[in-house]
């Protein structure tokens, strides 16, 4: 199985909705609470045209997606930490079970290569699809 990060696009809202409702179903089926009602806030992050979402893809399909942005919310940060430089990751839904085939840990996957390329860009600027593995 080849996996790769990528910025989201607008055509990626869809499957970006597919991945929480699945994520969501399994959470609540295991009587943990769920996504179901950030589906609109999650899907709308797709087609944010400033690219900060990325999607996690299996073999070319969409799995898993994470936002990453410099801004950083202000609850449970010292001042001192809110002025250091970082990379704040949100919004990051793994795939369930079945989406991702046997593959352990998409959700780790996602975070660790989508930090060090964005954080590579100039001024952490979103870079273009990263290489497939």
């Amino acid at each position: 199985m080849k996996f790769m990060i990528r910025p989201a696009r607008s055509e990626d809202a869809g499957a970006v909705s597919d991945i929480v409702l699945a994520r969501s179903a399994w959470l609540e089926d295991r009587g943990l609470p769920s996504w179901r009602d950030d589906v609109e806030l999650v899907r709308s992050q797709a087609r944010n045209p400033d690219g900060v979402m990325r999607v996690l893809e299996a073999d070319g399909r969409p799995i898993g997606c994470t936002t990453v942005t410099r801004s950083t919310p202000p609850m449970a940060w010292a001042d001192e930490e809110l002025a250091e430089p970082a990379l704040y990751l949100y919004t990051n839904v793994s795939p369930t079970p079945s989406s991702a085939r046997g593959y352990r840990e998409p959700s780790s996957l996602c975070g660790l290569s989508t930090v060090p390329r964005v954080r590579a860009s100039c001024g952490y600027a979103v870079g273009a699809a990263s290489p497939a593995w």
